[in-house]
């Protein structure tokens, strides 16, 4: 896990409860949020929020992504980044 690049991507995600497109969470995390980061990054993250179940992929035709119970309780701390590791690499 990346906590600088993925948490600002799925508090967006919470927040929003929208599912989006990589292009719109990259244009919503520089204009609103501040947050200085490349569409690439943000498809690259996506990807591996998927593998650690934290957010899916809802719209395999259009890309648009969302966030899961369990990418809600990661924010909430309910879940470490070191948990994710675990379960990621034992399975």
């Amino acid at each position: 896990m990346n906590r600088e690049n993925d948490d600002p991507i799925l508090e967006l995600l919470e927040s929003s409860s929208l599912a989006l497109k990589p292009a719109d969470i990259e244009y919503n995390l520089d204009t609103r949020n501040n947050v200085d980061i490349s569409i690439r990054t943000v498809h690259n993250r996506l990807e591996l929020l998927v593998e650690h179940g934290l957010v899916v992929k809802e719209d395999e035709q259009n890309g648009r992504y969302a966030i899961t119970d369990r990418g809600q309780r990661y924010l909430e701390g309910d879940l470490t980044a070191e948990q994710l590791e675990d379960t990621t690499n034992s399975g």
